[in-house]
């Protein structure tokens, strides 16, 4: 069992500035930072907190910033009796306007930038007192007066029965971020829990390619007395970069996201770098796929894991290791926690090798969601549940398969869309992938894949022209090609349906995590009343040739120009050609009064596995004469190949005109 010192979180860095006083705790771009100094500096923060204030337990909000700013505002917090609320300053408004109304925050640590969007919030947040900037270059002073109102009494729920050491939000990727209390306690655990599974230790340097500063790897480092680099960036820089600035700081562990580790791999100038001083590196947040793994391992010659957890559980609860890891596995449960596996309907145990809800207990886990009484997170017998789908191995390595909330079942069997990804991103036309529920032609739920090709082609033009459609290259040409070979590996229950191109896949800003709420609503766009689009699209092409807009669609579509009808001669080729003689036919009709109009008087609708669509439009061209009746001068039957536009909607990248007179 992992022991650790009795107090308030801040104690993690008292003891290490008692044991390692010049020891450095933070590299940055200025200099170092020892220990002494930056427990001095909480001292100092702490106590102008308390004269400030002039109470305890109130909520403070410090922005994670990537900058010694942040550690010593979340530990001068603690120390001063408050509760610390981290702050992703890379949130957007409505999100920062939920958290710091939620977590009723009453003081924010921010950025100069962060400052100036709050003071745009601040009529909707009634309980934020004062927003104070930190972040830059000159001391901060935190107590430029006495702040008013009094702590809130029904912060949190009855179930909380003591303040929280912090608040700390869920991701929000399957509805609202809830807000969870986390107390002392736990924090401490989970920092000594990490420190033993990743072998942080006094000699250890952490890297952390992260857009924010984490809690996560702040106290575990802080614990074992270890040194954080502070400010490589998040998802961005090549690989050579990232090597480059690991060594200059002579880092040990190198931490990162899935999604940029996998750029890392996928990187051309890979092959010729080497970490000179980087013992292992791991992810966590997201499954790091299999393939990433075996890259990176082979390449840098270092031991390659993850880890996994919750916001509820301090942000982990397994942890593979440097010693023999397992590629797609999230490893064995930390020290003195315990995971069990139960049946997603009968919440019965299941056996090794069986997917179903992770269940889990551990000392990092919450007090309790703050303000929500309706929910009960402990079962009766202390068991929280996580929410994700998985499987537990017979030495108890977990493989994490899938939120609860996207997973679904198809002909008995259940689908994981994150396995299918997973599927997808092996194979190598494949860059990015991701994997939602939609409908099959009988309504039934199926897999939906969207793909970005591993080489991406330009998609067409927010407005077609006889160049555009002639020339335009079919960006999805790979697409049923890649569904053959992935769906022959796959059962006939998880075979993909079909799949749409993306220029990029929507993630969540700081985790990477796939925002399948927005590729839902993408793929309503793009198949809800499919008919009723396509037909409203060839009305408005009818209407823009009667209105003469001939450069945007006459090349294309005025069936007279195109098929030697109503007086042409012959077929006509080329864009200028078509458009100079229909405005010629044009001229001639308005001198006789002759009126003419397009009609669309049929439309068939077929929809091909790789997301493009093939249309049969039937056209009639209308005539009318002053004191004549109307009569039909002519038809076509345009047969377009369509692919989506997320600027534009359904556009035409191939169309074959042909006379249509019967």
């Amino acid at each position: 069992m992992l022991t650790v010192p009795p107090g308030t979180v801040d104690v993690l860095l008292a003891e290490s500035a008692r044991r390692h006083p010049g020891h450095p705790a933070l590299h940055t771009a200025a200099g170092e930072l020892s220990f002494a100094e930056l427990d001095r500096r909480v001292d100092v923060w702490a106590g102008q907190l308390v004269n400030g204030l002039g109470r305890d337990g109130v909520r403070i909000a410090v922005s994670s910033l990537l900058h010694p700013d942040f550690p010593v505002g979340y530990y001068a917090v603690l120390r001063s009796g408050n509760t610390v609320v981290p702050l992703n300053p890379l949130l957007p408004d409505p999100a920062l306007r939920h958290l710091l109304a939620a977590a009723k925050v009453a003081v924010a640590l921010v950025g100069p930038e962060l400052a100036d969007r709050l003071a745009a919030l601040r009529a909707e947040l009634p309980s934020l007192e004062q927003v104070l900037v930190i972040g830059g270059d000159r001391p901060v002073d935190l107590a430029p007066g006495r702040l008013r109102g009094t702590v809130p009494s029904d912060a949190v729920q009855p179930a909380v029965s003591v303040l929280p050491a912090a608040i700390a939000f869920t991701s929000g990727t399957t509805g609202p971020a809830k807000a969870v209390a986390l107390g002392h306690h736990a924090i401490k655990s989970c920092a000594a829990q990490f420190a033993h599974t990743n072998r942080v230790d006094a000699a250890s340097t952490l890297f952390a390619q992260l857009p924010i500063f984490s809690p996560l790897h702040l106290n575990a480092a802080v614990f074992a007395g270890a040194a954080q680099v502070v400010g490589p960036g998040g998802l961005g820089g090549s690989a050579a970069e990232t090597v480059e600035l690991a060594d200059r700081y002579g880092a040990t562990h190198y931490y990162a996201l899935p999604v940029t580790l996998a750029r890392l791999a996928a990187d051309p100038g890979l092959e010729a770098l080497k970490f000179r001083t980087v013992r292992q590196i791991a992810a966590g947040n997201a499954t790091l796929p299999a393939p990433v793994v075996r890259t990176l391992a082979a390449q840098f010659g270092v031991p390659v894991f993850q880890g996994y957890g919750l916001t509820e559980a301090a942000y982990l609860l397994h942890s593979d290791g440097p010693v023999d890891p397992r590629p797609g596995s999230a490893g064995p449960a930390l020290p003195d926690t315990r995971s069990q596996v139960v049946d997603l309907v009968t919440r019965r145990p299941l056996p090794p090798g069986v997917a179903g809800e992770l269940l889990v207990q551990g000392p990092q886990l919450m007090l309790g969601y703050l303000d929500r009484p309706d929910l009960e997170p402990f079962d009766a017998d202390g068991w929280f549940a996580t929410g994700d789908v998985v499987r537990l191995d017979a030495d108890g390595y977990l493989y994490v398969l899938d939120r609860v909330a996207d997973v679904f079942h198809r002909a008995g069997e259940l689908v994981c869309p994150s396995v299918l990804e997973r599927a997808l991103l092996a194979h190598p036309l494949v860059r990015d992938a991701a994997v939602v529920d939609g409908r099959d032609a009988v309504g039934d739920p199926a897999p939906m894949a969207f793909v970005v090709l591993a080489e991406p082609t330009a998609e067409p033009t927010a407005e077609p022209t006889a160049e555009s459609t002639a020339e335009s290259t079919v960006v999805v040409a790979e697409l049923p090609a890649i569904l053959a070979e992935v769906n022959a590996e796959l059962p006939t229950a998880q075979r993909i349906v079909h799949a749409e191109p993306l220029p990029d896949i929507p993630r969540q800003p700081t985790n990477g995590k796939v925002n399948r709420a927005a590729l839902r609503a993408e793929l309503r766009a793009r198949t809800d009343h499919l008919h009723e689009q396509l037909a409203q699209f060839y009305a408005r092409q009818a209407q823009a040739v009667d209105d003469g807009q001939l450069d945007v669609y006459g090349a294309t579509f005025h069936p007279e120009a195109e098929f030697a009808a109503a007086g042409s001669p012959d077929a006509l080729r080329g864009r200028g050609a078509i458009v100079e003689h229909s405005r010629r036919k044009r001229a001639e009709r308005a001198a006789t009064g002759q009126v003419n109009r397009h009609l669309i008087s049929g439309l068939t609708v077929r929809r091909h596995g790789d997301g493009r669509l093939i249309a049969e439009a039937h056209t009639l061209i209308v005539a009318t004469l002053p004191g004549e009746r109307p009569s039909v001068l002519a038809g076509a039957r345009l047969t377009d190949e369509l692919v989506w536009s997320a600027t534009a909607g359904w556009q035409v990248t191939k169309r074959l005109i042909t006379s249509d007179r019967s």
